[in-house]
């Protein structure tokens, strides 16, 4: 007739299994709450660092010495701001790239005092996850080519656009940085080159297992494609 004439059951303790859960969820909090402590006095010990660099700035008469001090306060400032967004961020394998780009950029438009007005900045990236190991070498090299296109690409009193893109096609991903400034010489070999930037940007991209390319004429694009 579809009434219930009696139940059996088996009872299981599970007390250990649910405290070993609840003590391995406690781990994992406290390991995410250091891991945060860790990025935030990362980042501060960077800005002293920057700050006694700044301090020093204003004593050096020689202009080839301050633009060395002023590429140091520009890489620090390029770190301090990706542990300040990994600090600030709830989520710490979400990395606002966007975001990152247009502050780093205003930092370098104040380190070296470069007018934001008569050049623009134009942004294309996509929204990609990288890990903090990756993200640290990224985001130097992106540091170092609008850095570069910044100071070189139109010099005088002259301004224009320079083009940030980060796309990401199947297994890799291509970060490029151009402008249509007045371009490199022909002859212009990176090994023979004076410029620690690009040297710089050449070691960092091999770090990622990644390749450097550049095109020079119509203004200078530079390309990294790493996985």
């Amino acid at each position: 007739t579809g009434q219930i004439i009696k139940w059996y059951g088996v009872n299981q303790d599970i007390t250990d299994q649910k405290q070993a859960e609840e003590k391995l969820k406690h781990l994992v909090n406290e390991k995410e709450i250091l891991l945060i402590e860790l990025q935030h006095r990362v980042k501060n010990n960077l800005n002293i660092i920057s700050s006694l660099l700044h301090l020093g700035i204003d004593k050096i008469a020689d202009e080839k010495s301050r633009g060395i001090f002023s590429d140091a306060i520009s890489r620090i400032h390029s770190m301090s701001h990706i542990y300040g967004q990994l600090y600030s961020s709830k989520d710490l394998e979400k990395f606002d790239l966007n975001y990152y780009i247009r502050n780093l950029a205003n930092s370098i438009f104040r380190t070296y005092k470069i007018n934001q007005n008569k050049n623009r900045l134009i942004i294309d990236v996509d929204n990609i996850g990288f890990d903090l190991k990756k993200m640290i070498p990224v985001g130097l090299i992106l540091n170092e080519l609008i850095t570069n296109s910044l100071k070189y690409a139109y010099p005088g009193d002259g301004g224009g656009e320079i083009r940030v893109s980060i796309k990401k096609s199947g297994e890799q991903v291509l970060l490029q940085v151009s402008d249509a400034g007045i371009g490199m010489p022909d002859d212009y070999n990176i090994s023979g080159s004076s410029s620690v930037g690009l040297m710089l940007v050449s070691i960092l991209a091999k770090q990622i297992h990644g390749e450097m390319s550049i095109a020079g004429r119509g203004g200078v694009a530079v390309s990294v494609k790493f996985p």
